[in-house]
């Protein structure tokens, strides 16, 4: 629960110019909530520090937009899967249709877990200029976006994906998995830089081939797939 202490505390370590992500960590080790420090942070109005100053110029990334983000990543997945039960069915047999179901979550959460870490987005996020950041609005850590990935976004789609339509009533736009992993979302506008922990993670050459690669792979994997079965006696 949000209670005026925990405010106080935020407002007053703000006030001295320590940063979000160290003021969480903080009421973590204390065992506060993560949603409770969270709701405690929107309550309270950004102070005028140079590093807040820097931080605020970046917008939080609007639903449509991630909405949109999701769904280009969605069918990107989609076709990964396709293309690992395709091969994978070929030679194996039914009885380990259970099997080849987990090695497709698997695969999904690499593919969001690598992008994030490596990129700072998805391809969908990279499509539609938007970025994963921590609370700090630095690189999240690999713990960090582990946990955003996977049992975050679990928990987020579980019940009906209320955790998802979280960010519409979110003061910073955060869904559940934002809340849990501590991280936010931002948009990337013309004439704003790249915020400075993430200036060194993409360009648009990396996107372009990044999709080439993702394109053919199905068409790749299905001739040398046919190939095979071809000279199969």
């Amino acid at each position: 629960m949000v209670t005026q202490e925990l405010i106080t505390f935020i407002r007053t370590q703000k006030t001295q110019g320590i940063s979000d992500e160290k003021i969480t960590n903080a009421l973590m080790t204390h065992n506060w909530n993560a949603m409770d420090i969270s709701s405690a942070f929107n309550q309270i109005q950004p102070t005028s520090s140079p590093q807040d100053t820097a931080t605020n110029e970046y917008l939080k990334a609007s639903v449509t937009r991630r909405f949109l983000g999701l769904i280009l990543d969605i069918i990107i997945i989609s076709i990964l899967n396709s293309v690992i039960i395709f091969v994978a069915s070929r030679f194996t047999s039914s009885t380990y249709s259970t099997y080849i179901s987990i090695i497709s979550y698997i695969i999904s959460v690499s593919y969001l877990v690598f992008f994030t870490i490596t990129f700072g987005a998805t391809i969908g996020k990279l499509l539609t200029q938007i970025r994963v950041v921590s609370i700090g609005y630095e690189k999240p850590t690999l713990s960090q976006i582990i946990i955003r990935e996977s049992i975050g976004k679990l928990l987020s789609t579980i019940p009906l994906g209320l955790g998802f339509l979280w960010a519409i009533r979110s003061p910073n736009k955060q869904t559940w998995h934002d809340a849990l992993a501590k991280t936010y979302v931002i948009r990337l506008s013309k004439g704003k830089p790249v915020p400075q922990s993430q200036a060194a993670y993409f360009n648009d050459v990396h996107l372009v081939w990044i999709i080439i690669i993702l394109l053919c792979s199905p068409m790749i994997i299905g001739i040398i797939s046919g190939i095979t079965s071809s000279q199969t006696p």
